[in-house]
């Protein structure tokens, strides 16, 4: 499948044609190439085969906001057991709906998906916050968290890992890790943490700015969205 990579963008219909072994990476790297003002809602792993997926649903950074990478699929090829290349017409509805997240495999093998592209802010900004303390503490912020993160803006992704005997915290206990992404700028993330969520205290050295059309296609900003997602 590795060989079966091909990306080709139309920017025209702001669709994309990706052959099922393309990593995400490459799939980034081709929009990018082609324009800085849009991009493609799935994960941050770069060596992750888009094939699977979009056939898996596709999760990413992006996802509160533009839903997830199968949600962005427009048509694909799918080879069945007798041979045949079908497009979304010819397999139906019912099978293009559930290769999308139902598995690409089960129908036949998807040879390739047509995606949508989506529009990218300039400025977007991320954070990762660590809270360590005792169990009343941490269990305090992450119920804050539960009840804050339905009421955030489409466009505000916030996710909490918890973890133990972590080198910062060992002396003191658990400890909550905050990873934010803000499809916008520095000081209106602060102010809408500020409102709604005061007791995480992320501070403007906490908050990094990073270019949007860029967010997957540079060194340092998958280094951050890497960091976000995992």
């Amino acid at each position: 499948m590795m060989n079966l990579n091909r990306v080709d963008i139309d920017i025209d219909s702001l669709t994309a044609w990706v052959e099922a072994g393309a990593t995400l990476g490459e799939t980034y790297h081709a929009i990018a190439m082609c324009s800085t003002l849009h991009g493609f809602s799935a994960g941050s792993c770069l060596t992750v085969g888009i094939g699977g997926h979009i056939s898996g649903g596709g999760f990413g950074l992006l996802s509160r906001k533009h839903g997830l990478a199968a949600d962005n699929v427009v048509d694909a090829v799918l080879v069945n057991s007798n041979g045949q290349f079908l497009d979304r017409k010819l397999m139906g509805e019912d099978v293009f709906w559930t290769i999308r997240g139902g598995g690409g495999s089960v129908w036949g093998a998807v040879y390739a998906w047509k995606i949508k592209l989506l529009p990218v802010l300039e400025i977007v900004t991320g954070f990762i916050v660590s809270r360590p303390g005792v169990r009343s503490q941490v269990t305090n912020l992450v119920h804050k968290w539960q009840l804050v993160a339905p009421q955030l803006e489409d466009g505000f992704y916030l996710s909490v890992f918890d973890g133990a005997n972590l080198p910062k915290t060992k002396t003191i206990g658990i400890s909550a890790t905050f990873k934010g992404l803000y499809l916008g700028p520095k000081t209106s993330m602060l102010s809408i943490l500020d409102r709604l969520f005061p007791e995480l205290g992320c501070s403007r050295e906490n908050a990094k700015r990073c270019p949007g059309s860029n967010l997957f296609s540079t060194s340092p900003a998958l280094k951050m969205a890497a960091q976000l997602m995992h």
